[in-house]
């Protein structure tokens, strides 16, 4: 199950990190336009949190899943 968490974990950083790359061009128009940097980073952490609270308890369900064992009746 560790294994499984592990990964999803990962595949969950990566996506953030290609999302933070993709968003580079638009958090510098922001900053032109006059937004403050604390505002930025709020918006970035309220993004973080919501990625942990909404994938944290899929991940472990898909865990749990991929560890029941198979039976037959």
């Amino acid at each position: 199950m560790v294994l499984v968490l592990m990964c999803a974990f990962t595949t969950v950083l990566n996506a953030a990190l290609e999302a933070r790359s993709a968003r580079r061009s638009t958090t510098a128009a922001l900053l032109r336009l006059g937004a403050s940097a604390r505002l930025l980073r709020g918006a970035a952490v309220l993004r973080g949190a919501a990625l942990l609270l909404l994938l944290a308890p899929v991940a472990w369900g898909v865990g749990q899943l991929t560890t029941m064992p198979f039976t037959h009746s």
